[in-house]
């Protein structure tokens, strides 16, 4: 079940998170919480470089 978590940030980071969220088309939840988790998984796996395969396919790295 989710969990509901307050979270103090600066101003200028507020405005960056509601900003993509915009462009993501996505509320300010669901893209905190992608970005939260992203984050997390990065600190977690250190060594693996996450990348978006669609990037990839384009740049003729797959």
């Amino acid at each position: 079940m989710p969990q509901v978590i307050c979270l103090r940030i600066p101003d200028a980071t507020a405005e960056r998170l509601r900003t993509a969220a915009r462009r993501a088309g996505r509320t300010l939840n669901e893209w905190g919480a992608l970005s939260l988790e992203e984050w997390l998984r990065q600190n977690e796996f250190a060594d693996i470089e996450f990348r978006s395969a669609a990037v990839d396919f384009w740049r003729g790295g797959l």
